[in-house]
């Protein structure tokens, strides 16, 4: 009688957290049309980059090329966005990043700077949807513009093409403000985190 009752117990708490999950989107959830984002992101995609690019220069050990004792950094990746909801779903808009690497050889005297100055659209899709939780995934495509600074001077520029994917992304919040974090790859940051409002 006690294993009956347990599993009638059991089998009504799944039916009940199974319906909840799977429930139409209620009207009064994210009703609110237009999304602004603040964000900030690392590690900085370009200083993963660079620091994965020095590998390749240990071959160049063996062919008598002194060890390059050499620091590369990079700050965060602070970003805005704007998304325009035309459904409850789907989110359309635009980003900006920026982010920056340094590089100073004390090998070879010499350091340079590169600034990433990056611009994508943005689309993004909710697939669970609460009142004050949202999972979510998106997608970017657009440019990034890079200055190379060598010894303080702006050697060149060039514009190149930006992408990033967001695997995942939590925000917890009511209809008009919440915090949100984002776990992807790309352009941006590997991990991003921020606040945004709706209205």
């Amino acid at each position: 009688m006690k294993r009956a009752l347990r599993f009638v117990c059991l089998s009504c708490f799944g039916l009940f957290s199974f319906q909840s999950f799977s429930q139409p989107v209620n009207d009064s959830v994210r009703s609110l049309k237009n999304e602004i984002s603040l964000s900030f992101g690392a590690p900085n995609f370009y200083l993963v980059q660079a620091e994965f690019m020095q590998f390749f220069t240990i071959p160049f050990i063996f062919l008598g090329f002194p060890p390059d004792s050499s620091i590369i950094t990079g700050f965060g990746t602070p970003g805005i966005s704007y998304l325009y909801y035309p459904n409850k779903k789907l989110g359309i808009g635009i980003s900006c990043y920026y982010a920056n690497v340094r590089y100073k050889s004390y090998t070879y005297q010499f350091q340079f700077k590169n600034d990433y100055y990056i611009a994508m659209a943005d689309i993004k899709y909710r697939y669970v949807l609460k009142p004050i939780f949202t999972l979510y995934s998106g997608i970017g495509l657009g440019a990034v513009i890079i200055n190379s600074n060598v010894e303080g001077e702006v050697s060149h520029s060039e514009v190149n093409t930006a992408a990033r994917i967001d695997i995942i992304g939590i925000r917890i919040g009511d209809e008009h403000a919440g915090g949100f974090f984002e776990l992807g790859y790309g352009a941006n940051a590997i991990i991003q985190a921020g606040v945004n409002i709706n209205f």
